[in-house]
């Protein structure tokens, strides 16, 4: 499996946990609507999360949340217009772990609970951008984003890739690119080495082994 499959297997799984969630007690509960306007399943906030992993989630259950979530979203703006879902975007790939004063769970999700007293709704993470993290890494990653979906919280994720019509992707230990690089997201230059999409699926060409 080459890691663009890699990633992208990785991703339906965390898009698995992205529904398995509701919002937290910061969010405010939606305003009544009329009886034939209501859904017929509206999530109501839960407790502050308290990330303790549980087993036994099956595909019935994530179908189940995800029309309980998609539901409580929908009333937010039903009708008059009752609140908002707090979130906060954990940087990008391991950068979740780290315990940097400026990024990472520990500091920017534990400590404003600490002093606030409250969870934010809603945690997100990027899966690249800076570098292209490893299958492991994004891994370890996981682990933060599944825990809080577990215990009632809302994951987002997205993904800012470097090039690779430019960043050589066959081995991430030794080079993994970053975002300020010559494959970086942000390099206006790199941009003039994707001549065609169907590169990609050219097995003549560098990119497709990427």
């Amino acid at each position: 499996m080459n890691n663009k499959s890699g990633y992208a297997a990785m991703l339906a799984i965390v898009l698995g946990f992205l529904i398995s969630g509701c919002a937290s007690e910061t969010a405010v509960a939606p305003t009544p609507v009329p009886a034939d306007a209501q859904p017929t399943a509206t999530a109501e906030p839960t407790a502050a999360p308290q990330p303790t992993p549980t087993e036994g989630i099956t595909a019935a259950d994530v179908d189940a949340r995800r029309a309980e979530i998609l539901n409580y979203i929908t009333n937010l703006s039903n009708g008059p217009f009752a609140g908002v879902i707090s979130g906060q975007n954990c940087y990008h790939g391991t950068e979740i772990l780290s315990s940097s004063w400026t990024r990472g769970y520990e500091n920017m999700i534990e400590k404003l609970h600490a002093e606030s007293g409250q969870w934010v709704g809603i945690i997100g993470l990027d899966y690249e951008f800076v570098k292209i993290f490893t299958p492991a890494e994004l891994t370890q990653a996981n682990k933060a984003l599944i825990d809080y979906g577990k215990a009632g919280g809302i994951v987002t994720v997205t993904l800012t890739p470097l090039n690779p019509w430019v960043n050589d992707e066959s081995d991430l230990v030794k080079n993994p690119g970053s975002y300020d690089g010559p494959a970086g997201s942000q390099n206006a230059d790199s941009f003039t080495q994707v001549k065609s999409l169907n590169d990609l699926i050219d097995s003549s060409k560098p990119v497709n082994a990427a």
